[in-house]
């Protein structure tokens, strides 16, 4: 359902359009009213108005000049004018403010009708196309941070309003809130929030973790301009928190982003700029522009020990990984610019154990335990620690595997004559079906089923030769319930049929 405000001077129209409005059977929820232009700019400000319908000439602030200023605080709605006078200047200027109808008074019912039926046409085709703008916007940020996102910030995001995506370039801020500030961060984000209004008509500021949260920029070409020199007014704004209330908070800066298909790779420069808060003493805001990337040879180091970390997470060894982070965090604190890499490399290690390890990483995230950290010893010490506990989680998951197996191989040579299924195996050994039937091929090199059908075979020959059962008789002590699929499934085993085969052997015992 959509808004609607009406805005005319005169009390018997405004009351006429209301009700010819509301008659006319369209998606029109609330209907607000409003005789003169500072009250309807009144209502727009307070309320989420789609559609907008006006008189020109009323007194303090006439349609245009109303429309106007509803433009300048939201561009998301389809307007309307209605008018006493046919002057071209009116519809020129109507024309140039983008609005969809100019009819003239006395209103036509059904010109009115179709009028607004094109206004609800068009904000359905916007909300759709902001819909699909939003959805990048978060695939973007979900590129760099995943499922680590807050509810809330995923649902600030997918909310995004058109205005947003109207222009570009965009820009990235990533902040970081010391450990020790002395109030909370929502309220260090809602006061950078206030900060950025003062510069920007349109940006978002959302939390990513607990003391680490972003801003993204939509910048007109006056506040491209503005985006360039903006560190020095932010290194200003963080001092004077610094001074003033103990806020110690830092800032990295992305490059300008062209489109918001860039925004994943500002934001991840943004957030690499950031960790320069290591090793600079004085500074509070970090551009990437401007940062030393550190050299190649340094680079290449960084990388190999990254090769080598993953090569003993899959071991696992947990003296190596113990040594692999140290050397690690040496060649940071070696060369100071190369704390840029910090993120890349915890993003790496993390991929690494998620996709070829295949395991689901129930520590905290490498870059989400970054969040807490304050100084580069800080951080090492809690890679340090969530590689450990990560190499202990696997070690154990390698012993309840084996165990899983052994016991569900026990089972089924103690049960193999009652009904078994997957499922029920599963449950027995209190693991997923699905986990537990990768594991089970894993050791053993076939699956469950064609496990439990080789059992059952293997007890179905012994039967055949030391007792005389019949046929149906063993079949259903091995488990089988069909005697024709026992008598088929065998054959494919042993190449002969029960019966060949208690009658071979038979014979075999007798020549001997």
């Amino acid at each position: 359902m959509y808004d609607l405000l009406i805005c005319e001077d005169k009390p018997v129209i405004l009351m006429g359009l209301q009700k010819l409005t509301a008659g006319f059977g369209l998606p029109i929820g609330e209907i607000h009213l409003a005789e003169d232009g500072q009250q309807a700019l009144q209502i727009f400000s307070q309320q989420k108005i789609d559609l907008v319908m006006t008189d020109i000439r009323m007194p303090n602030c006439d349609g245009l000049q109303l429309l106007r200023r509803m433009q300048q605080i939201r561009s998301d709605f389809q307007s309307i004018i209605i008018s006493g006078y046919n002057d071209f200047s009116y519809a020129k200027t109507a024309i140039q403010l983008g609005i969809e109808d100019y009819l003239l008074k006395p209103v036509d019912p059904d010109e009115l009708r179709a009028s607004l039926v094109r206004c609800i046409k068009n904000l359905t085709r916007h909300a759709s196309q902001t819909q699909i703008l939003s959805g990048i916007l978060l695939d973007q940020m979900r590129e760099v941070w995943g499922e680590a996102l807050p509810k809330e910030t995923v649902s600030l995001l997918l909310s995004t309003e058109d205005n947003f995506f109207q222009a570009a370039p965009f820009g990235f801020l990533a902040f970081h809130l010391n450990d020790n500030a002395s109030v909370s961060c929502r309220a260090v984000q809602q006061r950078v929030s206030a900060f950025l209004s003062e510069i920007f008509t349109h940006y978002l500021v959302f939390p990513v973790f607990k003391r680490f949260f972003c801003a993204v920029l939509n910048l007109s070409m006056a506040e491209e301009r503005a985006y360039q020199s903006l560190p020095r007014f932010v290194e200003a704004f963080l001092q004077r928190c610094q001074s003033n209330d103990s806020i110690q908070l830092f800032c990295g800066f992305g490059p300008a982003a062209e489109s918001i298909f860039q925004l994943k790779d500002t934001a991840i420069k943004a957030e690499a700029a950031l960790y320069q808060r290591f090793t600079a003493k004085s500074s509070l805001t970090f551009s990437w522009e401007t940062s030393t990337i550190c050299p190649p040879k340094v680079q290449s180091q960084i990388l190999q020990c990254c090769d080598y970390l993953c090569r003993d997470l899959r071991l696992p060894e947990i003296a190596a990984v113990e040594n692999d982070v140290d050397s690690l965090f040496s060649k940071f604190r070696t060369s100071p610019t190369s704390v840029q890499m910090i993120p890349d490399c915890l993003h790496n290690v993390e991929i690494f154990i998620r996709q070829e390890l295949e395991m689901s990483y129930e520590t905290s995230s490498l870059l989400s335990i970054s969040d807490g950290a304050d100084t580069l010893e800080q951080l090492e010490a809690s890679v340090r620690q969530n590689l450990q506990n990560f190499c202990r989680q696997r070690l154990k998951n390698r012993w309840v595997k084996q165990d899983a197996v052994s016991q569900a191989i026990e089972y089924m040579e103690q049960n193999y004559h009652k009904p078994l299924t997957l499922t029920i195996l599963a449950n027995v050994v209190s693991l997923n079906y699905t986990y537990f039937s990768s594991i089970f091929k894993s050791r053993t090199g076939m699956s469950v089923i064609t496990y439990l059908q080789n059992l059952r075979i293997q007890k179905a020959k012994e039967l055949l030769v030391s007792s005389d059962d019949k046929i149906c008789e063993i079949a259903h002590k091995t488990g089988f319930t069909d005697e024709r699929y026992f008598e088929k499934l065998f054959k494919q085993c042993e190449t002969i049929t029960p019966s060949e085969y208690r009658k071979r052997l038979a014979s075999f015992t007798d020549t001997k």
